[in-house]
This record gives C-alpha cells, structure tokens and sequence, in this order.
C-alpha cells in the first residue's frame, strides 16, 4: 500500500486555510475515483460518455452534495444554539425534556410513517423538495413574525415564578404542572425549538441522508462519508462564530433594539434555507441530466434471518416487519442508546450551567450559548485536524472495529464519573438524597472552603472536556460506523429505513432520556436532575449493556461481508 504525505497550507490567512480545505476534499474525491475506476463495474456511465465527463459528472454531484451538507448544518446549529439557551433560561432545563417527548416525538414519528407511505406514491426527490419548500416559507414568514411579536404573543415570563413562589408546587408534589405551564407561557420559543429540531430529524437525516444514499454507489458513499463529517465540522465553527457575534451584538445594543438583532440573524436563517433550496433543486436537474448517461447502481444486499419472500416484500409491509430484520434492529438500538446516553450528559451538564448561572447572577442564556460554543469549536477543530489528516479513512480500512466500540466506550465512562460527581455535590449542596449529605457532611465545613471550591473547578473542566471528546466520538466514530452499516442495506428498502432508525430513533432516544428524567423529578420532588443522578448512573448502565451487545453482533456482520 503506498502511503501518501499530506501537504497542509500553512496557518497565517484565510485563503492559505480555504487552499488546506479545497486540497483535502479534492484529495478524498479523486481517491473515490480511483477507487470506483479499480472495483471495475461498481458503479459507470455508458461507455458512450467519456471519462472526462464522467469524472466532471461525479466531482459536480459531490461538491454539491458538500454544500448542502454544510448549508444544513449550519442551519440547525445557529438556531438551535440560540434556541436551547432561550429555552432553558425561560422553561428551565428539566422543561425543555417536555418539549422533546410531547411535542418533538409525536410530531416527527407521525411524519416518519406518512413518509414511508408516500414513498409508495412521490419519489424520495420530491418530498425533499416539498420540505424544504415548506421552511422556506417558514424562515422567511412565521420565524420572523415569532420573534417580532414574542411579547405581544407570550404569556407574562414571570407568571409560572409568581405561581410557585410560595412553594406549593413542590409540597403537593405538582412539579409536572410547573413544567406544562412554563412551555405553554412561552410557547413561542417552543413552537421554534420544535421547529428546528424537527427539520433536523426528519428532513436533514431522513430525507437529505436518503437522497444521497439514491444518488451514489457504496463505494463513493463510503468515500462521502468522510465529507459529510468535514462539513459538518465546518459548519460547527461556522455557527459557533454566528453565536459568538450574536451574543457579542446583543451585549452591546440597547433594550428596545435586540429584537432587531434577532431578527437580522433571522433573515440570515431564510437566507441559508432558500440557497439550500436553490441548490437542491439544481442538484436534482444535474442528476437527472447524468442519468440518461444510464447510470448503473451496485449495493451490497443485506441479508437477515428471515423467509425470502419476507425480505422481498419487506418494503410492502408494516412498521414490525421492518424491525424483524436483526442487522436494522440492531442498528435502531444503537442510535436509541447514543442518544439516550448523550440526552443524559447534556441535561446534566445544562442543569450545572443554569444553576452556576444562578447563583453568580449571569445571563442564563449567554452562559449556555457560551458553553456550549467552547465545546463545539474545539471539538471541530480536533475532527477537522483528524480529518486532514485521514484518520476516519485508515480507521475504516484498518480498523473498523475502533469506530463501532470507541462512541459507547468513552460515553459510559463519561456518565459514570459526571453521575457520580453530581450525587456528591448534590448531596454537599443538601440538594440530593439524605445519606448522600450525611456521607460527605465534611465537606460542608468551613474549614473545606478552598476543597470545595478545587473540586467545583475539577468538576467543571472535566464536564467541558469529556462533552468535546463525546462529540468528537459521535462524529468520527458513531455517525461513520453508522452510514457505512447503512450501504450494507439494499437500496430497494433503504430510503423506508432511514426514517425508523435516523428519523424516529435519535428522538426515541432522547424521548425515553427526558421520559426517566421528567418522572424521577415527580417521583423523587427534585427540581434539579443531578439530584438524582445515581438513578439515571443505573439506567444509563442498563443501557450501556445492550449497545454493547448491539454492537458486537454489527461488528461481526461487517467483518463477514468486508
């Protein structure tokens, strides 16, 4: 095997950072087509075409395809960013797991099975189109009119805190209430996390990701992978720096004219939207076009422990039916379980931030926003290093098993050591379970000030590191392993799976997070969800469990097929 030197630009400008970035992604596309040129027949045009316009054809589709990645990306970033620390501070972290399961989780698993019916009628192309037409005209009507009218439209923000002042919410038990309450007096800050976080789970990952899967063969998919986690990562950066200049503009401007602020980083949202429309549409005219070049498909075919003529009409047939594929199952539980698992830590680490945010009188939604950008661009900036440097590559060609066992390795050592680091300073704190604070009743001493204080500052950089290296893990490792198991699926039945296991499972699992969340706060009366961190260290070993048994049974079948 020839092993090739990377020449990166040297840091300093700009332009020498776009040359290192064009240089790479024109490196991982020629090698796809010398690697598509030696499997042969894995995927051509008729021979009619020359191989110049071959190559021109394949290079056009994947910039393409790249820049709708990274426009989407951004997208959901810079909003979300902004929209998750709005919620928290007007709803509080606890409440935002009522948003998730009762208005995110109903609405997209009922858009999930309407797609899978449509699929039979309108091509997977066509939906796409449709979506994207719809928040078009959301970004560019009802977003902006949203935040415009936001205190005309809302409730008093500080009605629910008037109502559970005097602390009858919490002696008869009714936190529940509190929680319903602060979503439907601010329920436009829930109307538009709803929104964003819905157009990620349905229309980035259940029909962008499938339109992709339609238009390339496995090997360049394979190849394309490596992209998308590129572009991902640049939008990363891209939408911290949003952040940063949002939160810096606001800071600087006076009352009356933030809405005006928001409302030109809205315009930037329609913007982003409709040029993502504009080129999708373009995409679709240039692959059409490349098609009546007879474009030939080639997919590893997967096959399950199942009756034949099961498996040939899988695509006919229910939701269940699908799931009784072993190889989808698997592959469903292992996106429930990340996410159940990564739900957890960000509540956690959400709730510190809001208190700390409290208690030292900070701007709970800068402090959030600010947090979470520190965590983002780091960790990009790690990928983008591992990405230049092809790690993901040789990882897939070397050493696939690393990328499948590392994401649920690292995310159950993070949550034992957070969960438990939260029960002591719950307890300490006398917020937490009684022989907790009687165990660590030392520490509440005045002669352990300066103690308490080294281990609130360990706590808080162990929190920020282990959150960048449990993204840099679910990028590099999970979201690979992921989209190479998922071109193992025949492409016949893909498009129908990937709303199950991209569309309803992350929220599934971030559901089932917020579900034991939400009802261990009622059930044990605290408002805080590291109180009862010990509860959720014991589920999150449960699940733990069977992710690693999931992902044993995937790591063999694909070492039975490569």
């Amino acid at each position: 095997v020839m092993k090739r030197r990377i020449h990166m630009a040297k840091p300093g400008t700009f332009f020498d950072s776009f040359l290192s970035i064009k240089k790479y992604l024109n490196r991982e596309l020629r090698r796809d087509m010398r690697e598509e040129a030696s499997e042969g027949a894995a995927s051509s045009l008729n021979t009619s075409i020359s191989s110049n316009e071959k190559k021109k054809f394949y290079f056009k589709k994947m910039w393409l395809c790249a820049l709708m990645v990274y426009l989407s990306y951004v997208l959901i970033y810079s909003s979300r960013n902004l929209l998750n620390g709005i919620i928290i501070a007007r709803q509080r972290p606890i409440a935002k797991c009522f948003t998730i399961t009762f208005i995110i989780l109903p609405i997209t698993l009922i858009m999930s099975v309407l797609v899978r019916k449509w699929l039979s009628k309108y091509s997977i192309q066509r939906m796409m189109t449709y979506a994207l037409g719809v928040y078009c005209l959301y970004f560019l009507f009802v977003n902006p009119a949203l935040i415009y009218f936001k205190k005309r439209l809302d409730v008093n923000e500080f009605l629910v805190a008037d109502l559970i002042a005097d602390g009858k919410v919490a002696y008869k038990r009714a936190r529940f209430c509190e929680i319903l309450f602060c979503a439907l007096t601010s329920w436009t800050v829930t109307l538009q996390f709803s929104m964003i976080n819905i157009y990620e789970s349905f229309v980035q990952y259940v029909l962008m990701f499938s339109v992709f899967n339609e238009i390339f063969t496995q090997k360049q998919y394979n190849g394309f992978v490596s992209i998308i986690v590129f572009c991902e990562t640049v939008s990363l950066l891209t939408s911290s720096i949003l952040s940063l200049m949002h939160q810096q503009i606001i800071a600087s401007v006076e009352y009356y004219n933030k809405e005006y602020v928001n409302m030109t980083f809205s315009g930037i949202s329609a913007a982003l939207c409709l040029t993502l429309f504009s080129i999708f549409a373009y995409l679709r005219k240039t692959v059409e076009s490349g098609r009546t070049g007879s474009l030939q498909r080639s997919n590893v075919v997967l096959h399950v422990e199942t009756p034949e003529d099961d498996y040939d009409s899988v695509r006919d047939r229910s939701l269940l039916s699908l799931l009784r594929l072993k190889f989808v199952r698997a592959i469903s539980i292992n996106v429930i379980t990340l996410f159940i698992l990564n739900e957890f830590i960000y509540i956690s680490f959400e709730s510190g931030v809001y208190t700390k945010a409290k208690k030292t009188f900070k701007h709970v939604t800068s402090s959030v926003i600010k947090s979470t950008d520190i965590i983002r661009i780091v960790s990009a900036l790690l990928i983008l290093l591992s990405l230049l440097m092809s790690v993901p590559r040789w990882l897939i060609q070397n050493n696939w098993k690393f990328l499948a066992y590392s994401p649920c390795v690292w995310m159950i050592m993070v949550s034992i050591v957070q969960f438990t680091m939260d029960t002591i300073l719950k307890g300490v704190d006398n917020d937490g379970f009684q022989f907790v604070s009687r165990a660590f009743q030392s520490l509440k001493s005045d002669k352990n000030v300066d103690l308490r204080r080294c281990i609130y500052g360990i706590y808080n950089t162990f929190t920020i590191t282990a959150l960048i290296i449990v993204r840099y893990f679910r990028n590099i490792g999970f979201l690979i392993t992921k989209e190479t198991l998922t071109m193992m699926i025949d492409s016949k039945i893909r498009p129908r799976l990937r709303t199950i296991y991209d569309g309803m499972c992350p929220l599934i699992g971030k559901a089932i997070a917020s579900c034991v969340v939400l009802f261990t706060s009622e059930l044990l009366n605290f408002s805080d969800a590291r109180s009862f961190s010990i509860v959720v260290l014991v589920f999150a070993l449960v699940v733990f469990y069977f992710w690693m048994k999931n992902t044993r049974y995937l790591v063999k079948r694909y070492y039975e097929l490569f």
